[in-house]
C-alpha cells in the first residue's frame, strides 16, 4: 500500500507545475476547438507507426444519430472519424 506523507497532497498555486523543466517544453497550439496540440519530436516516426499498428484492431466507424426519414443505408459513408 502506497503511503503518503502528511503535506505530499497540498495544493500548489494556480499555474505553478512544480517541475522547472514543464516551462521549456516546446509546444505548439493548432487549434484550441477541438484542442490539438503539436510537441514537435515527441515520437520518433518508428513509434508512431507502432501505436498505429496496435490500435487499428480496436478502431470502429462511429455511429450517427438517425434522423426521421433516414437509414443506416441512406446515411453509409457520411462519417469517416474512427472511435476507440
Amino acid at each position: 500500500m502506497l503511503e503518503v506523507a502528511e503535506g505530499d497532497l497540498d495544493a500548489m498555486p494556480h499555474g505553478v507545475t512544480g517541475e522547472s523543466s514543464a516551462e521549456t517544453i516546446p509546444f505548439q497550439v493548432l487549434s484550441w476547438k477541438p484542442r490539438a496540440v503539436y510537441f514537435p519530436n515527441f515520437a520518433t516516426p518508428e513509434q508512431c507507426k507502432s501505436i498505429i499498428e496496435m490500435a487499428k484492431s480496436r478502431l470502429k466507424p462511429s455511429t450517427l444519430a438517425l434522423r426521421k426519414g433516414e437509414t443506416d443505408e441512406s446515411t453509409k459513408g457520411t462519417r469517416t472519424r474512427y472511435l476507440w
